[in-house]
Parts: C-alpha cells; sequence; structure tokens
C-alpha cells in the first residue's frame, strides 16, 4: 500500500513538474494562472470578437438563403454556447443564473423542436415567451453587441436567437396547421395568447423556488459569494432596481428609508410579484406580431438596433475612454510645451513686466499733466483726467474686481501699481486687463507724447500675457485630463480588483476543500493503523506468541 501510495504522489509530483516547473504547484492553479494573463486574455478578447462577428454573418446568410435550416444552426450555437456559459459561471459562482426564465425558455424552445415539433400549443407558448419577456429583456437589461466579450455576445444570443427563430418558423417555413393551430384567421386565442404562457411561467417560478428556497438553501447561506439573480438585483443598484423601489415607496409597501434585502422574506415577495407583472406586461403585444408581419420584423430590428446601439455606446463611451484620455493627455502636454517655448522665445518684455512699465506709465503721466493740464480739462472726449490724481491714487477709474475677474471704473489701481513682492493681483492680471488699459492710454496719445511711448510698450505686454494665459489654460486642461485619466483607471482597477477578490475567494474555498479532503484521509489511515495486526489485541484462547 505504501508503495501504492509512494508510485502515485511521485507521478503526481513528476507531472507537475513537467506542467508548472514546480512539483508542489497544482496543475489547475497553474492554467487558472495562465488564463488570466495579459496576453492570453488578449487572445481570448480576439477569438471571442472573431466568433461573434463571424456568427452575425452566418445567422444572416442562413436566415436569408436556407431559412428552413435555422433551427439547426440554432441548436449548434445555443448548445455550444450554454456549454461554455456554464464553464466560466460556474468558476464566477454564477451557475445559479442559469435557472433564470430565459434558459428555461431555451429548454422550451428544445423540446418544440425535437421532441414536440407537430405541438401548436407549445410552438405558441414559445413565441409568446420569445416575443415577450425575452425581447423586452434586451432592452430591460441593456444587452449589447459588443464582439470582444464572450458573455455580453451570448447573453445577446440567447436573448436574440427565440425571436428569429420564432419569425423564421410562424413567417416563412412552418407548418401552417402547427403555428396557426387549425385557425383560419392564424391569431391567438385568449388561452394560447395569456392562459398557457401565464401557466407555464408559473410553473418555471415554483421551480425556481424551490431549487433556490429549499433544496439549495442551506448550500447559498453557507455561501453568500453564489450569486443569484435576488442577490444581483438587490447589490446592484440599476434602474431596475431604483424603479421598483420607487414604486414600492409610492405604495407604502416598503419605508421611506427601507432597501431591498435579498435574505429578506419581503424582498423575495417583491422580487417575485415584479418579475410576473413584467411577463404580464410585455405579452400583451405579442398577438400583434403573430398576426402582422412587417410589426414583427419591425420589432425585431428595433431589438437588435438597441443591442448595436448599445455595444456602440460600450466601445465609445467606456472601452475606448482609456484610450481618448491618454491622447488628449500628450496632445495638451505638446501645446503646452511648444506655447512655453514659443513664448520663451518671443521678443518682447516678459509678462511679469507689466507693473513696471505701467507704474512707470504713471509717473510720465502725473508728471506730464500740469504741461498738458489746460487742454485736457477742457477736452470732453476722454474718459480719463490727466489733471484728476484718482487714476493713479486709491480712488482710480480701473479697479481689480476679484469676482468677476475684469478691470472696472472706479476702483484702486494697485494691481498696477505695487511692486510685485506687495502684491498677488499683478501676476494674476488677464489680458483683457491690459487692453483695457491701453486703450484708455492710446486716446490720450494725440495729446500726449509720453502715452503714446506706453502704449507700444503695452502692445507687446498684451500679446505676452495672452500667451501666459493661454499657457496656463493648457496647463489647466492637462491637468483635468489626467484627473479624468485617474477617474478612468480607478475604476477599471476596482473591476478588476473585485474580480481578483472573487477568484482568490474561489480558490480559497478550493484549497479548503483539498484540505477536509486530506484530514479525511488522515483520519482514515489513522483509523486503519489502530486496527492493524500489530496493535490489536491478542484473543484470549489463543497461545502466547513466541
Amino acid at each position: 500500500r505504501k508503495m501504492v501510495e509512494g508510485g502515485t504522489q511521485h507521478a503526481t509530483e513528476a507531472m507537475r513538474q513537467a506542467v508548472t516547473g514546480d512539483k508542489q504547484k497544482r496543475v489547475r492553479q497553474h492554467v487558472k494562472q495562465k488564463v488570466q494573463e495579459a496576453p492570453v486574455v488578449k487572445l481570448i478578447d480576439k477569438v471571442s470578437f472573431s466568433f461573434g462577428v463571424i456568427n452575425i454573418t452566418a445567422t444572416e446568410y442562413i436566415i436569408l438563403k436556407h431559412p428552413e435550416m435555422f433551427w439547426l444552426w440554432y441548436t449548434m450555437l445555443i448548445f455550444g454556447l450554454l456549454v461554455v456559459r456554464y464553464i466560466m459561471y460556474r468558476q464566477k459562482k454564477f451557475h445559479y443564473f442559469m435557472y433564470d426564465f430565459c434558459y428555461y425558455v431555451q429548454l422550451l424552445m428544445l423540446v418544440n423542436l425535437y421532441i414536440y415539433p407537430k405541438s401548436s400549443l407549445l410552438f405558441q407558448v414559445t413565441f409568446v415567451f420569445a416575443n415577450g419577456p425575452l425581447s423586452w429583456a434586451i432592452l430591460a437589461w441593456r444587452n449589447s453587441l459588443v464582439f470582444h466579450s464572450l458573455d455580453k455576445v451570448t447573453s445577446m444570443f440567447i436573448h436574440a436567437l427565440p425571436p428569429i427563430l420564432s419569425f423564421v418558423v410562424r413567417w416563412h417555413v412552418g407548418d401552417p396547421e402547427v403555428v396557426c393551430a387549425g385557425d383560419s384567421g392564424c391569431s391567438l386565442s385568449a388561452s394560447a395568447w395569456w392562459g398557457w404562457p401565464v401557466l407555464f411561467y408559473l410553473i418555471w417560478q415554483g421551480l425556481y423556488i424551490i431549487k433556490t428556497e429549499w433544496i439549495s438553501r442551506r448550500k447559498l447561506d453557507k455561501d453568500e459569494g453564489i450569486q443569484t439573480s435576488l442577490r444581483w438585483f438587490t447589490s446592484h443598484k440599476s434602474g431596475m432596481y431604483s424603479g421598483t423601489l420607487y414604486v414600492c415607496r409610492r405604495l407604502g409597501v416598503v419605508g421611506p428609508k427601507e432597501t431591498f434585502d435579498a435574505t429578506k422574506l419581503k424582498t423575495k415577495v417583491i422580487f417575485v410579484v415584479t418579475q410576473l407583472i413584467y411577463t404580464i406586461v410585455t405579452i400583451a403585444p405579442v398577438n400583434l406580431f403573430f398576426q402582422y408581419q412587417w410589426l414583427h420584423l419591425s420589432f425585431l430590428l428595433v431589438i437588435f438596433a438597441a443591442c448595436v446601439w448599445n455595444g456602440a455606446a460600450y466601445y465609445i463611451d467606456t472601452f475606448s475612454t482609456v484610450y481618448n484620455v491618454k491622447f488628449e493627455k500628450l496632445r495638451a502636454k505638446r501645446e503646452a510645451a511648444a506655447l512655453a517655448a514659443s513664448q520663451a522665445n518671443a521678443a518682447g518684455a516678459a509678462p511679469g513686466a507689466a507693473s513696471d512699465v505701467a507704474s512707470t506709465a504713471g509717473t510720465r503721466l502725473q508728471s506730464s499733466s500740469a504741461d498738458s493740464g489746460d487742454n485736457n480739462d477742457n477736452d470732453t472726449d476722454h474718459d480719463i483726467d490727466l489733471d484728476d490724481d484718482d487714476f493713479f491714487e486709491t480712488n482710480s477709474q480701473l479697479q481689480w474686481d476679484e469676482h468677476d475677474q475684469h478691470f472696472d471704473d472706479g476702483g484702486t489701481a494697485d494691481a498696477l501699481t505695487t511692486p510685485p513682492n506687495e502684491s498677488s493681483r499683478r501676476t494674476d492680471a488677464t489680458p483683457e486687463q491690459f487692453e483695457l488699459l491701453r486703450d484708455k492710454l492710446a486716446r490720450l496719445a494725440p495729446d500726449n507724447p509720453e502715452a503714446a511711448e506706453v502704449v507700444e510698450s503695452l502692445a507687446s505686454l498684451v500679446e505676452n500675457r495672452r500667451r501666459d494665459w493661454t499657457q496656463r489654460e493648457r496647463e489647466l486642461e492637462a491637468k483635468v485630463l489626467d484627473w479624468q485619466s485617474e477617474v478612468v483607471h480607478a475604476v477599471g482597477w476596482s473591476e478588476v480588483i473585485e474580480e481578483e477578490l472573487r477568484k482568490q475567494e474561489a480558490d480559497h474555498d478550493q484549497k479548503v476543500r483539498d484540505l477536509e479532503k486530506q484530514v479525511e484521509t488522515l483520519q482514515a489511515q489513522c483509523n486503519l493503523l489502530k486496527l492493524s495486526p500489530k496493535s490489536r489485541p491478542a484473543p484470549a484462547s489463543s497461545p502466547p506468541l513466541q
């Protein structure tokens, strides 16, 4: 026995060494790590994208050229997708989603195709389900045509293929006796429209409650990581959640501050009733689709357009955000650097010299005011009186308005006359402020030669200050883009971390189960050792051992 166990252990370690490079590392763990690596993930995304595009093209070809074979194409697609989905969902503990109503409809479709192909009742029930709750779920749950995501493509096909199959059978390849159930007008009866579909739905709902609330209740209570539709509904605050909560609060079913809790009976009842109401509402227009081909076709086109639109929104608004932010950030930084270089090489004084020129202008104008004062007193066309000291004193006609960020008449000129180390307003002056001062001084230029010289100096300063402010705007844009990039990366990393924590939790649970098995094995070996001949007492009737 020891030889067998030793040989098995040696073979296991040899296989692990050959596959993983470490005899202590499990092959399953090694495969999981490899699948999560970036090159493998990119390869899976590429395969998923190609699969989605090829399937859309092939589906269109079969519908147009060989509609009589579409049922076989549907069978192959749905079987493969469901198998892959179960494998993926099992690893993520999402496999209880496959007890939902949409998978129940897939089962009814397959039963109708292969077991009861001549059943008018079953065809009409599946027609109602496919073009009612299943189709409207594309709009309600925002299914999207995202080709690189196998999960999103699978969800889209699960909800879109049954309506297409029902359209092909109803209007092209179906037997009229089976499709119309002998009705000359070929319309749904009240029982086929409402009675039987509601009954089939209640059968599913009852089985679902038995499974989740009785058979698997202990398992679900023990492992909160297993996701069900109810747990997903209450933990993800979607539009459906908010709408249902709002209606329940308006009706007084829940309190003003009460929220849904997946463990409470009230929430479970609300969830079941909401699903039933949704099913009944979406069944209402199905009879029109059954009677009018153009209306049925228009409805399917709207549903498919919604899938395409949601996919486009995902690619443009979400998937490409990181790339757009990165490109915009690089562009803004290049433009800011180029602007800074051109400003450094530009001719003329630096923007910080604006106060010195303005102070010089004030001094020169004050010194020349005595000589030109008589002319200015009689000149009513000028806005500024050179004999009035208010222009350069506290009560000036130019003021820095800190709230509106512009110069206004009737304030202080400290922003222009105070030295750089005594005021911070000077460095924050806008080009419009300098233009206003330049324009007012330009009006005095014909009568004051000193003002003409100041105007020329201010002209270059205005241009330099405008460049300085443009550079500041570029820098602020770059900072905003940096913040946007950080937000996008933070959101992306939060999803990655959440997924990684979920995987680590699953690995931890698996390790715990493995350890429990090892403990059971060791206990069994200990029990065998206790009952071995060496430790077993000799019978009383047997002679003493020699």
